[in-house]
């Protein structure tokens, strides 16, 4: 489960709580990871830029800075270098699972420590497609 929200149980399943809207110019953490069974995680962190800052979004797209280009040009939306800027998008159903918080970082790892001790932490493997 790709959920880094805080999580709330209902009779044994586990649910995410969506994150708050988020805040111009407040680090996030975009969270992958490397395997399918959730046990390497990577952690990227991002400047919140804005939502659907382009005015022609089919849907609502929040979208992220990453923080070299950040610190190097400023916020994308306000610099004369926005082509330097590497600025990605993130669906609403991604908002909350794939950015997270600093605070949730602890919650997320323990979750994953004890994921990798109960598969006896497992090597990555090549999926050849058979990513699930």
């Amino acid at each position: 489960m790709n959920c880094a929200n805080e999580k709330v149980s209902d009779n044994n399943n586990v649910m995410c709580k969506k994150m708050n809207e988020p805040e111009v110019g407040k680090i996030y953490y975009y969270l992958t990871y490397a395997n399918p069974e959730f046990t390497m995680p990577g952690l990227n962190p991002v400047l919140y830029v804005g939502k659907n800052i382009f005015g022609d979004e089919q849907e609502d797209k929040y979208y992220y800075q990453d923080t070299p280009s950040f610190t190097r040009f400023g916020l994308a939306t306000e610099s004369s270098n926005s082509s330097e800027c590497f600025v990605q998008a993130i669906s609403v159903n991604e908002q909350g699972n794939s950015v997270i918080e600093q605070h949730q970082l602890p919650s997320i790892i323990n979750d994953t420590i004890e994921r990798a001790e109960k598969l006896g932490f497992p090597k990555l493997k090549v999926c050849k497609g058979n990513w699930q």
